[in-house]
């Protein structure tokens, strides 16, 4: 006869489940270990990568930099570590700290009561590098915004700034780059513009000789192509219009307005 001791039975079940269930937890506990340590080796290998692209610097470290920023723009607080990873404060050049409030640069640059034309917005672009003079001297003779048609009749939306100077003067790049298009047309006369990285583009236009090939990659400072009066023009100038992604902005402080009278 077999006489069965339910009360032992029973500690041995509850003695077996706590083993169980301490096994899952021991494989949950290390599923997650190991999850951590792969995401944390990933992290330092990519640390590692950027130092070293950013001690050799050139395109690779910029599209590096570029996709990270892409990715981080949508939280303020990475945002802000990026731009300190950087050293980059994006600081909003549109109006140089100097800069006189009534001077003829604000005023015109001004478009008050009236939104741009779709691809276009009002304020400046921010940008975390001075940009060079793209002259030496000149004069500013029509802002960003709306205006009268100087070569005919009617308003029409002016994407640039215009800087008077004399023919042949030599015009230097703002910023280092590419030279993305070389060309002429009717209205921008003889043109090149440039490819600044991030999607930021400078147009120099109305220009009497290009100097800069398609192709080629220039310093902040290097002659690109001498003031002319090509195209839709009234005289020799440089009409210069920023723009990044396509979109057109106020180019009036990063292009060192303040500098012509």
């Amino acid at each position: 006869m077999v006489i069965h001791d339910h009360s032992q039975q029973e500690a041995w079940a509850a003695a077996r489940a706590s083993r169980q269930e301490e096994k899952k937890q021991e494989k949950k506990t290390t599923r997650g270990l190991s999850v951590v340590a792969v995401q944390s080796i990933a992290c330092v290998v990519v640390v590692l990568l950027a130092l070293l692209l950013r001690t050799a610097g050139g395109e690779a470290y910029e599209q590096l930099r570029d996709s990270f920023r892409k990715g981080l723009m949508g939280n303020e607080l990475l945002a802000t570590l990026a731009r300190w990873w950087d050293g980059d404060p994006l600081e909003d050049v549109s109006r140089p700290p100097d800069a006189d409030a009534e001077s003829p640069d604000a005023v015109a640059a001004d478009i008050p009561g009236r939104l741009p034309p779709s691809g276009a917005l009002a304020v400046s672009l921010r940008v975390n590098r001075p940009a060079v003079p793209p002259l030496a001297e000149g004069t500013v003779t029509s802002g960003y915004g709306y205006r009268e048609n100087p070569t005919g009749a009617g308003e029409q939306f002016h994407g640039g700034v215009d800087i008077a100077a004399p023919a042949g003067a030599p015009i230097a790049a703002m910023y280092g780059g590419r030279v993305a298009a070389v060309g002429e047309s009717a209205s921008l006369g003889r043109y090149v513009r440039l490819d600044h990285g991030a999607g930021v583009e400078v147009l120099y236009a109305h220009c009497a000789e290009i100097l800069a090939p398609e192709g080629a990659v220039v310093r902040a400072g290097e002659r690109v192509a001498l003031v002319g009066s090509t195209g839709d023009s009234t005289g020799p100038h440089l009409h210069v219009q920023v723009s990044a992604h396509g979109v057109v902005y106020n180019p009036a402080g990063t292009v060192s307005l303040v500098r012509y009278v």
